[in-house]
Formats: structure tokens, C-alpha cells, sequence
């Protein structure tokens, strides 16, 4: 793991941690969703994409994960 992405992930893991908590009320949920995110991060870092607002694009990231979690989950439960 390279140390710029070591201390974005302990720089901004409880930031996005909270907002992913507080979204699903489940923090097992939040905690895959947030690794998730980090994956995604890791991945545009090393295909070197231009990330400008790294805070912004992780929250953001972030939200977009949590929403289609939620989605995901509330599609499953109308299926059973």
C-alpha cells in the first residue's frame, strides 16, 4: 500500500464511516460500503484517473454507495 493512499484511508475512514453509519443504521453496512468506496479509490489511483477534490470525490463516493446499498437491499426484501 502506497503512503499516499495509507493516510488519505486514515485521514478520511471515520469521516466517511459516520455518514455511511448514519445513512444505513447499520454499522456492518457502513463499514462494507466505506471499503467499498476505498476499493473504488485505490483502483482510479492506480489507473492514475485525475482526482481533483479527493475529500469531496470520497464523500461523495460515499453517498452514492450508501443510496445503492439501500436500494439493493430494499429491492431483496420486497422479493421475499
Amino acid at each position: 500500500m502506497n503512503s499516499e493512499f495509507e493516510t488519505t484511508y486514515r485521514t478520511f475512514y471515520p469521516i466517511l464511516f459516520r455518514i455511511a453509519a448514519k445513512m444505513l443504521q447499520d454499522p456492518e453496512s457502513a463499514k462494507d460500503v466505506v471499503q467499498d468506496v476505498f476499493t473504488a479509490y485505490y483502483f482510479a489511483m492506480n489507473n492514475r484517473k485525475v482526482i481533483n477534490d479527493t475529500k469531496n470525490w470520497l464523500i461523495r463516493s460515499t453517498i452514492n454507495k450508501g443510496v445503492d446499498f439501500k436500494r439493493k437491499n430494499s429491492k431483496n426484501r420486497q422479493n421475499r
